[in-house]
């Protein structure tokens, strides 16, 4: 699939949003990964799964891992 790009964008809340974060990310990729495979055609290059608030970009210099996030209105 060269020159295509696809990004999502999906929010989470609650106790444990991070974790719910990623397997709601990964379940995406399967079911993807799995569309692709069926039409014959080949897999992504690459894939990223961040939960913004994670603090992943820190690696283990982050400070919170269980963040939670709420909408305001």
């Amino acid at each position: 699939m060269d020159g295509f790009k696809a990004t999502a964008v999906c929010i989470v809340s609650g106790g444990d949003a991070v974790g719910k974060a990623r397997k709601t990310g990964d379940a995406i990729l399967k079911r993807s990964r799995a569309i692709l495979k069926k039409m014959g055609m080949e897999d992504f290059e690459r894939a990223h799964i961040t939960p913004i608030g994670a603090e992943d970009a820190y690696g283990k210099n982050a400070v919170n891992r269980w963040a939670s996030f709420y909408l305001r209105r």
